[in-house]
C-alpha cells in the first residue's frame, strides 16, 4: 500500500491530523534508527493506534505491494522485543540498587566522651606504683631468705 493511501487511511480513522501523523512516522523512524522505510513506521503507526490497514479476507494487489513491505513485520516483533528487554533491563537495574541510603554525613562530636584520659592515666598510676612496691617488697623477702 503506498505512504499516502495509509496516510489517508490512518486521518480517516483517527482523530488525528496529516502532519501530527507524519510527525510520529519521523519519530518512529528516527527511533528506530532507519531501519524501517517510510511505508513500515506508517503501519506501525497505525497498528500502534488500532487501526487495521488491511482487513481480514482482502485481496492485495501485486502493484500495490511496495519492495520491503515483507519486513515491516519482521521489524516490528524486533521493535517489540527490543523494548521488553529495555524494560527487562531497567527492572534489574532498579533491583541492583543498594538497600541501604546514607541519610546523614557523620560529623565530629564537639566534646570527648570517652575514653577519659585522665582517669586511665590515674589507674595506671596507681598501678605501677602498687607493682613497683610489690617488687620492692618481693626483692628484700629473697634478700633476708639468702643472707
Amino acid at each position: 500500500m503506498p505512504y499516502n493511501d495509509i496516510i489517508n487511511k490512518i486521518t480517516e480513522k483517527s482523530d488525528l491530523e496529516q502532519p501530527e501523523i507524519e510527525a510520529k512516522i519521523k519519530k518512529k523512524m528516527d527511533q528506530l534508527s532507519g531501519l524501517i522505510s517510510k511505508e513500515g513506521a506508517a503501519h506501525i503507526i497505525a497498528n500502534e493506534l488500532g487501526i487495521k490497514l488491511i482487513q481480514a479476507g482482502e485481496t492485495l494487489q501485486i502493484k500495490n505491494i511496495l519492495a520491503g513491505m515483507r519486513n515491516v513485520e519482521v521489524n516490528q516483533q524486533v521493535y517489540i522485543t527490543l523494548r521488553q528487554q529495555h524494560e527487562l533491563a531497567k527492572i534489574e537495574e532498579l533491583k541492583e540498587a543498594p538497600v541501604i541510603n546514607i541519610l546523614d554525613k557523620g560529623e565530629a562530636a564537639v566534646e570527648k566522651t570517652k575514653p577519659r584520659r585522665s582517669f586511665i592515666v590515674f589507674i595506671s598510676l596507681l598501678c605501677s606504683i602498687f607493682i613497683s612496691v610489690a617488687i620492692v617488697l618481693f626483692k628484700n623477702k629473697i634478700d633476708l631468705l639468702t643472707n
